[in-house]
């Protein structure tokens, strides 16, 4: 009997815990959903051609790139690059600051409110509600002067909503600095950042360009051009905002740009005094051999001549 009273207890007890999961789970899905926004596009936004949205070829670039919340802790800049473009004009973002201790918002050990830095696309400024659901393009080249002052070595780009939370885009795209496989310091490459059409967490507003940065540094640390944004159905485009050049020459390496190579003076007079002592050895094993050729064919004639007359 007692038994019976031990399990019917128990039952109860993992029914109501069942129905506790259920709908807190219920309330978190409810949450999740009204989080998320509708995706709706303004007409007169959109071409099926495929052009860039951002060019940067003119001025109106300013009305549709901000800085993030947090830019200013690195003094980031932006301006408008007619030197090292991949086509027409480019967009150089540069900073002037840096901090070894920071742990900005999608590096390890970030918590939540960690400080972006960095520069930021908006919906709304494209006549979109969000970016659910679209694929942003765009050409891109390193600053020459970033190496080791970048968490790994990375600028980050991912999608994210007005509250700065964690990347929606599932992870976040890794623009390296690379010289050697892949050079993106004196040659534009080419990149995208995909969001869901249903991101976890909410609906992405923002591509956001954040900058991790652990060393003082005080010049460019990315060039932006060409920006194009694919909406979700796959045939349209944003078209251009700020005044695109067509008929501009596309740049397959940017001209001029100096990277600065560390040199190991150790490793040069060591390797110099290594070829010094080897060419030394090589001649005095020269001389040594011609002596003993001339010392053999001298005992040789002394021999010949003393067997001629004696």
């Amino acid at each position: 009997m007692l038994f019976k009273r031990i399990f019917g207890v128990a039952c109860a007890a993992a029914i109501s815990l069942g129905c506790l999961t259920v709908t807190a789970a219920a309330d978190e899905a409810e949450e999740d959903e009204a989080s998320h926004i509708e995706f709706t596009s303004s007409e007169s936004f959109l071409t099926t051609d495929m052009e860039p949205a951002l060019s940067f070829d003119n001025d109106n670039w300013s009305s549709y790139v901000f800085k993030t919340r947090d830019a200013d802790s690195l003094g980031v800049s932006m301006t408008q690059d007619k030197t090292t473009s991949y086509q027409g004009y480019s967009l150089e973002i540069s900073a002037s600051g840096g901090d070894s201790g920071t742990a900005y918002m999608n590096t390890a050990d970030a918590e939540e409110g960690a400080p972006c830095p960095g520069i930021e696309l908006r919906a709304e400024s494209f006549g979109l509600s969000c970016f659910d659901g679209c694929m942003i393009m765009f050409n891109y080249k390193m600053g020459s002067d970033v190496e080791n002052k970048l968490v790994d070595n990375n600028v980050l780009a991912f999608g994210t909503d007005e509250e700065y939370s964690a990347s929606l885009t599932s992870q976040p795209v890794k623009l390296t600095y690379d010289v050697l496989l892949n050079d993106n310091v004196t040659q534009y490459r080419s990149e995208s950042v995909g969001v869901p059409t249903s991101p976890q967490g909410g609906s992405v507003t923002k591509i956001v360009f954040e900058f991790p940065i652990t060393q003082k540094l005080d010049s460019d640390v990315i060039c932006l051009d060409n920006i194009y944004i694919q909406l979700p159905d796959g045939e349209h485009y944003i078209k251009n905002q700020d005044g695109y050049n067509p008929n501009a020459e596309k740049k397959e390496t940017i001209e001029g740009i100096q990277i600065k190579e560390k040199v190991e003076t150790k490793d040069i007079s060591t390797s110099e005094t290594k070829e010094t002592s080897s060419s030394k050895t090589g001649v005095i094993v020269i001389i040594v051999i011609i002596a003993v050729l001339i010392a053999g064919l001298v005992v040789f004639f002394i021999i010949k001549h003393k067997t001629k007359y004696y």
